[in-house]
């Protein structure tokens, strides 16, 4: 059957790739609070409200030299359609 031969295929990819459904009984392994698998001083935030991390973002603009091929990457990734339509209709390989 083609059928059941492409399942034990796929289903031997997607093993190999660690992508497989792992089942536990939960009988067996009750989950745990989310604030008691935290550390204690995270627990701690966590109940009092607090956020427990924040994050900054800062940018840094880029001087380095571009060289033609990059410079010709930007400017196709800036186009729009009709920009990478004519650029393309105007291409000589």
């Amino acid at each position: 059957m083609v059928t059941s031969t492409r399942d034990a295929r796929r289903r031997e990819i997607l093993q190999e790739l660690g992508l497989t459904p792992v089942w536990r009984s939960r009988a067996n392994n009750p989950p745990e609070s989310s604030v008691q698998a935290l550390s204690p001083a995270s627990a701690e935030a966590a109940a009092s409200g607090e956020p427990l991390c924040t994050v900054s973002v800062t940018t840094v603009p880029v001087t380095a030299p571009v060289d033609a091929a990059e410079d010709r990457r930007l400017k196709i990734l800036r186009m729009g359609w009709d920009e990478l339509e004519e650029s393309i209709s105007g291409c000589i390989a």
